[in-house]
């Protein structure tokens, strides 16, 4: 988390950044950091993707023999409800999401964190004492089982009819599909949303602003997010929301592990798009650009980003516009491989709050 180093200082770190898959397995949970050390937690969409950031960053400041920057280490959001984040720190409940990383960041002190992992931007819930880095884009599309029942395509208001459970036949699409009754699920719950059905909702929710509506009875949750092993996920009549960017990861990148894999979800179009290039290998980019997208972002607390000490440097030199993550070909190669669509240089490592 720090002084950025030459980027020619290792070509080793390079070659490891674009042959991703065949370089050290990234960390889960860290070592006990240093109390100087850049740590967070957040989002599960997100968490290998900062842990492959935390392993070739550290690789790089090892490999340009830099001893005295601090280290970049990022907690899972599965694993044990409490956890002390770096040494001498507080002990806090593991944050599970987005929301639940914000709220430690909020209430602690860099003694015990540092960043959280997001996958959205800002809010106007959010504190203005928060800001929202940017560096990458994704979208969230619907899956179904491969030979199930779900058509090809859905429109953004039949997705909205079936998890309002307005539409629980498939005849209600399309009179050529089977006489079944459809299966809406969603990661979490229909109460308590993860991180992509949240997004899910949020797109929905866009095509009538000003008009409330929420995901009905007939929706059943799943525990993990962006996983299609799940044995609800085998029923024929099932569909839930998926991260785009991450199934890309998943299929094109080979990031998979156990409860992180495809298995026989496919991602479906919406409004007649594809939500996938499979030809570019990354989410197709009128999708991208649809009310789906939103941005992948890191929340730091705003007073840590602007100050003029040791710290603020550490922070922007990993996630600052100039920072490892934006500029080096390592950080752009891992956010590629991972399925997120870079955002142009200039946006890259730009803030926004409330």
């Amino acid at each position: 988390m720090l002084r950025l180093v030459a980027r020619a200082a290792s070509a080793l770190a390079l070659a490891s950044a674009l042959a991703l898959t065949a370089t050290t397995p990234a960390l889960a949970d860290p070592p006990v950091p240093a109390a100087t050390d850049i740590v967070g937690v957040g989002s599960p969409l997100t968490q290998a993707l900062y842990n492959r950031f935390s392993t070739d960053y550290n690789a790089t400041l090892a490999a340009a023999g830099n001893t005295t920057s601090p280290r970049f280490y990022s907690w899972d959001a599965t694993g044990n409800s409490s956890i002390v984040p770096k040494s001498s720190a507080d002990t806090i409940h593991r944050a599970r999401d987005t929301g639940g990383g914000v709220m430690s960041l909020v209430s602690n002190t860099s003694r015990t964190l540092d960043f959280v992992r997001a996958n959205r931007s800002v809010l106007s819930t959010d504190l203005p004492s928060t800001l929202y880095v940017a560096f990458a884009k994704d979208a969230v599309a619907w899956a179904a089982p491969a030979g199930g029942h779900a058509p090809a395509n859905l429109t953004a208001w039949q997705l909205r009819n079936i998890y309002a459970c307005n539409y629980t036949n498939w005849q209600q699409i399309d009179s050529a599909l089977p006489n079944a009754t459809i299966h809406p699920v969603v990661p979490g719950s229909r109460w308590s949303p993860s991180d992509t059905g949240l997004a899910f909702f949020r797109a929905l929710s866009s095509l009538s602003p000003g008009y409330p509506w929420s995901f009905g009875d007939c929706v059943t949750g799943t525990a993990t997010e962006n996983d299609g092993t799940a044995a609800e996920l085998q029923d024929p009549d099932a569909l839930v929301p998926y991260s785009a960017g991450h199934y890309v990861g998943q299929v094109y990148g080979g990031h998979t592990g156990p409860g992180d894999q495809p298995g026989s979800l496919t991602l479906r179009s919406v409004d007649g798009q594809a939500t996938v290039d499979q030809v570019g290998r990354a989410i197709a980019a009128p999708f991208a650009a649809s009310r789906f997208a939103y941005l992948i972002s890191t929340a730091v607390r705003a007073a840590d980003w602007n100050a003029s000490d040791a710290h603020t440097a550490a922070l922007r030199s990993i996630f600052g516009v100039t920072g490892w993550i934006c500029s080096s070909i390592e950080g752009r190669a891992i956010i590629r491989s991972y399925g997120f669509r870079l955002l142009p240089a200039a946006a890259c490592g730009s803030t926004a709050h409330t």
